[in-house]
C-alpha cells in the first residue's frame, strides 16, 4: 500500500512539473522578424496577445500587432491585448495596435517606461485596470470615442502625460484613474460623466484648473486631493451634493484655502451650506468665460500651419529676432533661427496660452521680388515668408 502511495505521489509530482511553463498557446513571427505570443479565445477562433513567460518583459523595440494571424493553415483574428501582455517590457519603444482589437486588458502595458506615445484604435471599447500604469515617459495618448470603460489606475503614475482627452462615451472616472499624473496641466471632463470616484486625480500637482460638468452626481473622497496647484474650480452643478464622506474630503486643504470656486448664478448659498463645498474660502457666483485652447504650430514648406481645438478662433502672431542685414555680396543675412509666438482669441472666450516655435532659417537672395532693387519690400517679403504668410 505504501508503494502505491509513493508511486501515486511520484506520478503527481511529474505531472505538475511537466505542465507547460510558457504563458502562451502559440507564437508566430511577424514579417519583420518580431515574435508575438498569443492565447486562443472564443473557442480557438480568435487570438489575444500575451507574454512569453511569467517573468514578463517579453518585448523590445517596435512591435506591430497584426490584425490576423495565419497559423497551421487557418486564419485567426487578433481581438484583444491580454492581461500583462507587455507588462514591464521596458525596452518596448513603440506599439501599433490594429483596428481588430476591441479590448486592452489589465496591466497590458504596465511599466513600459520606454513608450512615449500610443494610439488606441477606434475599435477598442474597454481599457482595463492598470493598463498603462507607471508608463512614466508616455507623453501623449489618444482615447477614441469608442471607449466606454476605463479601469482603475489605468493611467496612474504616467507622469509624462501633459494632457488627455476623456471621450464623451465615458460615464465614470473610476478609482485612481489618473493618480499622480504629475505632468498633467489640464483635463477636460466631458458632460457624460456622472461619477468621479476616489483618488481619480489625486496627486496631479500640475493641474491648475478643473471644470466639473452639471452631469456629475458623485465626487468621492480624495478625488482631487494632493492637487496642490489647483487655483480655479468651476462647478456647473446647480444643486450641490456633499463631497465629504466619513470626514474625508474630495479636495485637499490647499485647494480649499487657495482656489476660487466658481458656481452657477443663484446657487452660492447652497454651496456655502453643503458639506465639503462650504470649506472653500473663496466662492464666486457666476461661471467664468471658457479659455481658448493653446494652438499648435507646425512650420512646413515655408508656411506656418496653425491649429486650435477651439473652433472659430483668431490667431495673433509675432516674430522675435527679426533683424535683417544686407551683406556686401547682395545677399540678405537673416538670423539662424526665428522665434515665433502665437496665441488664439475668440469673442466670449479668454485668450489662450501662448505657443512658441523656433524656425531654422538660411540665406535668401536679397532681390526676392526680382525687380532689380534690394529694398524694404524685399525684407518685408522675407519676414512674411518666415511667418508662413507667403511662399518664396
Amino acid at each position: 500500500m505504501k508503494r502505491l502511495d509513493i508511486a501515486l505521489l511520484l506520478f503527481l509530482t511529474v505531472a505538475v512539473f511537466s505542465t507547460k511553463t510558457y504563458a502562451y498557446d502559440i507564437a508566430v513571427e511577424n514579417a519583420d522578424g518580431v515574435m508575438i505570443y498569443y492565447n486562443y479565445t472564443n473557442n480557438k477562433t480568435e487570438l489575444s496577445v500575451t507574454y512569453r513567460t511569467t517573468s514578463y518583459n517579453s518585448y523590445t523595440g517596435s512591435v506591430v500587432i497584426p490584425s490576423e494571424v495565419i497559423y497551421q493553415g487557418g486564419t485567426l483574428e487578433v481581438t484583444s491585448i491580454g492581461g500583462e501582455a507587455f507588462a514591464n517590457s521596458t525596452g518596448l519603444t513603440s506599439i501599433d495596435i490594429p483596428g481588430s482589437v476591441t479590448s486592452i486588458s489589465y496591466s497590458a502595458f504596465g511599466g513600459c517606461t520606454g513608450l512615449t506615445s500610443i494610439e488606441i484604435p477606434g475599435s477598442v471599447t474597454s481599457i482595463g485596470a492598470f493598463a498603462f500604469y507607471k508608463c512614466s515617459n508616455l507623453t501623449s495618448i489618444a482615447i477614441p470615442g469608442s471607449v466606454t470603460e476605463i479601469g482603475e489606475r489605468a493611467f496612474a503614475y504616467c507622469m509624462g502625460l501633459t494632457s488627455i482627452d476623456i471621450p464623451s462615451s465615458v460615464t465614470k472616472i473610476v478609482n485612481s484613474t489618473f493618480d499622480h499624473c504629475t505632468g498633467l496641466t489640464s483635463i477636460e471632463i466631458p458632460g457624460s460623466v456622472t461619477y468621479i470616484e476616489s483618488g481619480a486625480f489625486s496627486g496631479c500637482t500640475g493641474i491648475t484648473s478643473i471644470e466639473i460638468p452639471s452631469s456629475v452626481t458623485l465626487i468621492d473622497y480624495d478625488a482631487f486631493s494632493g492637487c496642490t496647484n489647483l487655483t480655479v474650480v468651476v462647478s456647473h452643478i446647480e444643486n450641490p451634493f456633499p463631497i465629504t464622506i466619513n470626514d474625508f474630503q474630495a479636495f485637499g486643504s490647499e485647494t480649499f484655502l487657495n482656489a476660487t470656486l466658481y458656481v452657477p448664478e443663484g446657487s452660492i448659498e447652497k454651496y456655502k451650506s453643503t458639506d465639503g463645498w462650504k470649506e472653500f474660502v473663496h466662492i464666486v457666483e457666476g461661471i467664468p468665460a471658457p479659455k481658448c485652447k493653446t494652438p499648435t504650430i507646425v512650420f512646413k514648406t515655408g508656411r506656418l500651419h496653425l491649429e486650435c481645438d477651439t473652433e472659430g478662433v483668431e490667431y495673433h502672431l509675432c516674430i522675435i529676432d527679426s533683424n535683417i542685414a544686407v551683406t556686401n555680396d547682395g545677399d540678405i543675412e537673416i538670423p539662424s533661427t526665428y522665434t515665433v509666438k502665437v496665441y488664439a482669441s475668440k469673442i466670449g472666450y479668454e485668450d489662450s496660452d501662448e505657443a512658441t516655435i523656433t524656425i531654422e532659417s538660411s540665406k535668401l537672395k536679397a532681390d526676392v521680388n526680382n525687380d532689380g532693387v534690394i529694398d524694404a519690400q524685399d525684407a518685408s517679403l522675407i519676414q512674411q515668408y518666415v511667418a508662413g504668410k507667403i511662399s518664396l
